[in-house]
């Protein structure tokens, strides 16, 4: 059911239909009316951050999955290039969260070859998942550079995560 529901938040944020976006972020004001689903989303997150190296070592990808489908979300909130969200992307903790996502290490081809969902089934390996997560989180940056309009922000984004990490 979490994998339905942000699905279906990134499907209203898909098009780059710039008020449904806005009102993504905008619901949850400083008034204490609404949700801001952008934090909420960064909040899931960040939830669920401390499970992805152990699901993928585990080879269990289901909270990897669900992080890749909030991060997909997360990207196309962005996009368009929507002013609201980059805001709220860069005051949230989701710097740091694509930093450790960009941490996660690739084991060797030996290590990775026991990625068995069950008997007689394969499924992604724990470097698919380290990848997938990995281009998702890219997807996200990209889409707050493409938004840029302050040079000063690339530089405040350094403290937060290293370029060389990105595999």
């Amino acid at each position: 059911l979490p994998m339905l529901v942000v699905r279906l938040l990134q499907l209203l944020s898909e098009g780059q239909y710039t008020p449904l976006q806005n009102a993504m972020v905008q619901r949850g004001d400083d008034s204490g009316g609404g949700v801001n689903l952008v934090r909420k989303c960064v909040e899931l997150l960040d939830a669920l951050q401390d499970w992805v190296p152990d699901a993928i070592e585990l080879h269990t990808p289901d909270i990897v999955l669900l992080s890749i489908q909030i991060i997909d979300t997360v990207s196309e909130m962005v996009q368009g290039p929507n002013e609201l969200t980059r805001q709220a992307l860069v005051h949230s903790n989701f710097l740091v969260l694509a930093n450790r996502n960009f941490s996660l290490t690739y084991t060797t081809e030996q290590q990775d070859a026991g990625a068995a969902v069950g008997v007689g089934e394969s499924g992604p390996t724990s470097n698919d998942l380290r990848n997938w997560i990995k281009v998702a989180t890219l997807n996200v940056v990209l889409g707050l550079f493409e938004s840029l309009h302050d040079s000063k922000d690339p530089e405040s984004w350094l403290q937060y995560f290293f370029i060389e990490r990105i595999q």
